[in-house]
């Protein structure tokens, strides 16, 4: 599965019904009472029979037309076996449910008994710490990473075929490609030579930053 892919499946886990009339301009569809799976089912019908079965393990996904449902069925034992169903009144749970195994829901806090007074500060310390954690550097936001390594690398990708590289091969490419800069003697020295009046000033990240509004 491709990052392309994967983010289109993960787009259509989380985003609600007002926000897919909003991004695809049906706005004479927000009072009708048309659901979620009704408006996906009728427009791309493809994408989510692909994005059922890719969440639906060792069994078989069955579009039954007749009835605009999906039919799960149980191939084990040499037989077939219908498991199960997701239609429009169960659809919103089976996305709660794929949302669950990606990690993407938080779960509910629920007091916590703690065994002794020692036990409850070392939590309290623990959730304090995460609080506290500095917000990740924009600039290694994934949209910003792939504009930076598209814009000038040696070995052939780009916008246009970027997005066949699985996430895990962009993420490797992308670190090698930050430890070839670094040590691109030829980029340092012409930086310092065109750019810098002392050598100290420059850094060999500086590359990675995020525009920002007027910074062009």
């Amino acid at each position: 599965m491709t990052y392309h892919i994967f983010c289109t499946f993960l787009n259509l886990t989380l985003i609600s019904r007002d926000e897919f009339i909003s991004k695809f301009n049906l706005d004479e569809l927000k009072s009708d009472p048309i659901s979620l799976y009704e408006l996906v089912l009728a427009m791309t019908p493809q994408l989510l029979f692909q994005y059922i079965r890719v969440f639906i393990a060792n069994d078989e996904v069955r579009f039954l037309e007749r009835e605009r449902a999906f039919e799960i069925v149980d191939l084990t034992g040499g037989g077939e076996q219908t498991s199960g169903r997701i239609d429009g009144r169960n659809f919103d749970r089976f996305r709660e449910s794929v949302a669950s195994i990606l990690g993407l829901k938080k779960q509910d806090d629920k007091p916590v008994k703690f065994k002794s007074e020692r036990a409850r500060k070392l939590m309290e310390k623990i959730r304090n710490n995460k609080s506290s954690v500095k917000k990740q550097d924009e600039a290694y936001a994934f949209d910003n990473m792939v504009l930076k390594y598209c814009s000038n690398n040696k070995v052939g990708i780009n916008l246009l075929n970027v997005g066949g590289l699985t996430y895990y091969q962009f993420i490797r490419l992308f670190y090698e490609y930050i430890h070839a800069r670094q040590s691109d003697y030829g980029d340092a020295l012409a930086a310092n030579t065109f750019s810098y009046k002392d050598p100290k000033d420059y850094n060999p990240m500086q590359w990675i930053e995020k525009l920002k509004d007027g910074n062009y």
